[in-house]
């Protein structure tokens, strides 16, 4: 996918900084900039006009751009569509699971050495089930929807700690 938009790294401000310093403006001779369509919550078209450039949102997949120029700038309903199937999903969850492994390893087994094999499955429990599972969840809010994939996990405790005692 075409984005960076998230995490306010991909802004109006930010466009139209690397305009400046690359001095763009004299580079090229029109003043249209085809802006991944994802970035739409960061870069605000509005601004770019006023600092003079024509801001034009593009397909959803870089794949899809060579296309979109030779449609003459016209995206059809497939270049919109934003595919997020399970193979999507489970890339992601993947990779959040090895970066959250990365980040709790040190202080599982600092806290919880006895227990490390509980909490890495614990971090990848919740990596799997928030990006494969959630969106089956009936809920809107994703706080909702983290309590419901946490009970699982609280019964398990629950009953663990009975049988301890």
């Amino acid at each position: 996918v075409w984005c960076a938009a998230a995490e306010g790294v991909f802004t109006t401000d930010i466009v139209l900084s690397h305009l400046k310093v690359y001095n763009v403006g004299e580079l090229v001779n029109h003043k249209r900039l085809i802006l991944p369509q994802l970035s739409v919550a960061g870069v605000k078209r509005k601004e770019l006009k006023e600092h003079g450039w024509e801001g034009i949102y593009g397909p959803v997949y870089f794949t899809d751009l060579k296309e979109f120029l030779n449609n003459g700038l016209t995206k059809n309903k497939d270049m919109q569509a934003l595919e997020y199937g399970y193979w999507e999903r489970f890339k992601m969850s993947l990779s959040h699971a090895v970066f959250c492994t990365l980040v709790c390893i040190i202080p599982i087994f600092l806290f919880a050495s006895d227990w490390w094999i509980q909490g890495i499955g614990l971090v990848w429990y919740f990596a799997f089930s928030m990006q494969l599972i959630e969106h089956f969840i009936p809920f809107e809010r994703l706080l909702y929807k983290g309590l419901a994939l946490s009970l699982p996990i609280l019964v398990l405790t629950l009953t663990s700690i009975t049988e301890t005692l």
